[in-house]
């Protein structure tokens, strides 16, 4: 007996709508306080939500991924992997040498895999922040720098300044997909970050850097939209309008691949 598999595409059964983007949480067990004593939790930052809704997407607020979530997945049209939102416990925080991005919070470098292996394999728009661009990297076999400059020299990517205020330029390539979405090949940008990408991974592109050479921004030309960026567009959104461009631009690829499902599904019913 042949089984069609067009007859049970997520696609087939949705309306019009606006794209629904997946936002991966923060694991409260990152936080030496955490925000609930002995009550593990996941959450994410309003602004990360408020920009995908000023974007004009639906946002949704993702479990953690125990294992293949293909059916949540197939009724996501964006993946935004977050950055983490509090400091490295000290005890990893004091080395010369920081540990990888497993051994700093395993449960979350599991879940975000999962989320991320199954968003690529299904093309589907991703955008990943800060802790997530480095994720991004590493699953597609790239590396990270431990440590970007020694503890003294740590202020010129970990600003002391408010989150929503630049704290360094940032050189974009032109031509490249970031680029487009800026609507600039230079701006100005946050940094909250002492680790940063080394050797990029297969098939991805840097396509931003800051001025003392450290990558900002990643891509992977060969899918439709899939960019990293080191720093927190999320929290710039009123010092910088070209941040909402970005957002702007990958809910407008999730739209995209929304439709093109179900036009896939569509065809397969004729």
């Amino acid at each position: 007996m042949t089984v069609s598999l067009c007859a049970v595409s997520p696609a087939d059964r949705r309306p019009a709508r606006k794209p629904i983007i997946g936002i991966t949480p923060s694991f409260d067990r990152e936080s030496e306080r955490p925000l609930l004593s002995g009550r593990p939790l996941l959450y994410v930052t309003q602004e990360n939500v408020r920009a995908i809704r000023t974007a004009g997407g639906h946002a949704v607020i993702l479990p953690m991924c125990l294992e293949d979530e293909a059916e949540l997945l197939d009724r996501l049209d964006g993946l935004l992997v977050t950055g983490t939102e509090t400091p490295l416990p000290r005890r990893l925080r004091v080395r010369e040498q920081l540990p990888g991005l497993r051994e700093q919070n395993p449960e979350r470098y599991d879940s975000d895999s999962r989320w991320l292996h199954g968003a690529l394999e299904r093309k589907m728009p991703v955008l990943a922040i800060c802790h997530g661009m480095q994720m991004l990297n590493e699953i597609l076999g790239g590396s990270l720098w431990p440590r970007i400059f020694p503890k003294a020299e740590s202020e010129r990517h970990a600003q002391t300044a408010p989150p929503d205020q630049p704290w360094h330029p940032l050189q974009v390539l032109p031509g490249s997909l970031l680029a487009a979405s800026l609507g600039v090949t230079e701006t100005a940008v946050n940094s909250f970050h002492v680790q940063a990408v080394r050797r990029p991974g297969d098939g991805v592109q840097i396509t931003g850097y800051s001025a003392d050479g450290v990558v900002e921004a990643i891509e992977c030309p060969a899918y439709p939209f899939v960019i990293g960026v080191q720093f927190h567009p999320e929290r710039l959104l009123r010092s910088n309008p070209h941040m909402l461009n970005l957002f702007r631009a990958f809910v407008s690829a999730a739209a995209a691949y929304a439709e093109d499902r179900s036009a896939d599904a569509a065809a397969c019913k004729g």
